[in-house]
């Protein structure tokens, strides 16, 4: 049960979920090259089985960012049973990171732009949102319950 004296003003999360925002932009960005080498290291192995996943970007950037996040910035892997693609414990949050791709033969994007459908939140609201024709109802809680770390807020940041 979350203790509700502890918990952040939306002011104070939104200035939180954007420091962790920005270390992840500075991170990624500056990582670049590594990540497409690394997506692109696919193709030396030619007789990898494509599996059920459609999207093998969406599934080589979700585990190469992962990976470079862990070990360079040193932030936990959190197991949690509801998540994103990747779900860090970092003290005062849990991070989920989305990783979004576009393929254009996928129906994953039209137009260009990418298609987002029910997703987590990070802010105070228990309310139900109508947008374009679709509910959306956040999936995670605000907060969780961290034995360690006392009353920590998830955060969803999609990259």
């Amino acid at each position: 049960m979350v203790n509700c004296s502890n918990l952040l003003s939306n002011t104070d999360l939104i200035t939180l979920e954007k420091k962790y925002f920005d270390i992840l932009e500075k991170h990624i960005s500056c990582n670049l090259g590594s990540i497409l080498t690394q997506i692109n290291n696919q193709k030396l192995i030619s007789s990898s089985p494509t599996g059920a996943r459609i999207n093998r970007i969406e599934h080589a950037i979700e585990n190469i960012i992962e990976s470079l996040i862990s070990r360079h910035l040193q932030w936990h892997i959190s197991s949690m049973t509801i998540s994103s693609d990747s779900c860090f414990e970092v003290g005062d949050a849990i991070v989920h990171i989305d990783s979004k791709t576009i393929s254009n033969d996928d129906g994953d994007a039209i137009n260009n732009k990418v298609t987002i459908e029910k997703a987590q939140t990070s802010y105070d609201s228990q309310n139900q949102l109508f947008v374009s024709g679709m509910n959306w109802l956040p999936l995670l809680n605000h907060y969780e319950s961290h034995d360690y770390f006392g009353e920590v807020p998830n955060f969803n940041i999609c990259r």
